[in-house]
């Protein structure tokens, strides 16, 4: 399920263009005040993964524990760019994503609504937010092909020298690994949440659109700052319509969880262009 959350502050503020982990730290601290069992679920657990994986030439033990969640960026009311971010937003608005099915839907209403948050960006100042509406949105009917706008960048990443790489949609030695790291992200996240093997049709395509390319002069990165065990890292994702064709239980695990990797850091949510 999706809901769309908007919120209110009491006086003008300032928000910087990376607030992403701010924003991410705040949907926590949400769950956390309003359903402390959810949280611990959630958050220290989450989704368990535990599957044979190959890596580095062999067979190893993989076990991880998936969120399974995304959000948008943020919409800002008013929306006034200055040099480092947006001046004299008054609302915001975003989409927060997951998987759980409707029988949650109750709960996840009731934890934001007539709730409130911060976003600190500065030691010395934060923005106290009202939530002020929360609305559940319809989900589409998912078939095997589907063009989609991002309302965040999309994510992917390989390892490279032992460290993680964000890999290149705009490099054409790099695009293929792309996609098709894009595919076993969704297989990975599929598997997670139905606790068994994807057997599905193995059938995958995946395209940015080349004519809104050409329009912003192939310029579709955006590179967003998260804190990382105590260090600021960078990190390149792609955010740009895209079409895809694949067994459609793989495009709705994207549609419900994301798309990419880091997804419950606000990376590869998505909407349906209708």
């Amino acid at each position: 399920m999706r809901v769309k959350i908007r919120a209110m502050l009491n006086s003008k503020g300032f928000i910087p263009f990376n607030y992403q982990y701010q924003l991410h730290s705040a949907i926590i601290s949400i769950i956390n005040k309003s359903s402390h069992e959810y949280a611990e679920f959630l958050h220290k657990l989450g989704f368990e993964y535990n599957k044979k994986e190959e890596r580095f030439g062999e067979i190893q033990q993989t076990k991880k524990y998936y969120k399974l969640y995304t959000f948008s960026n943020l919409k800002l009311f008013p929306r006034i760019q200055v040099k480092n971010g947006f001046k004299n937003v008054r609302e915001v608005e975003f989409i927060l994503s997951t998987v759980v099915d409707k029988s949650f839907e109750h709960m996840i209403l009731g934890i934001f609504s007539d709730n409130q948050f911060d976003l600190q960006f500065f030691s010395d100042e934060k923005l106290e937010f009202k939530i002020t509406n929360v609305e559940t949105l319809a989900e589409p009917v998912f078939t095997n092909q589907g063009k989609f706008i991002c309302k965040s960048p999309i994510l992917v990443t390989t390892e490279l020298n032992g460290k993680h790489h964000c890999l290149d949609y705009m490099i054409p030695d790099e695009r293929l690994k792309f996609i098709a790291n894009l595919k076993q992200n969704l297989i990975r996240n599929y598997e997670t949440f139905y606790k068994k093997e994807f057997t599905g049709t193995q059938d995958f395509e995946f395209s940015f659109d080349p004519l809104y390319i050409a329009r912003k002069n192939g310029k579709i990165s955006k590179l967003k700052n998260i804190p990382i065990n105590g260090h600021v890292l960078k990190f390149k994702g792609f955010e740009a319509p895209f079409t895809i064709e694949a067994d459609p239980e793989l495009i709705k695990i994207g549609y419900q969880a994301g798309f990419g990797v880091n997804n419950a850091m606000g990376w590869g949510c998505v909407e349906e262009v209708l």
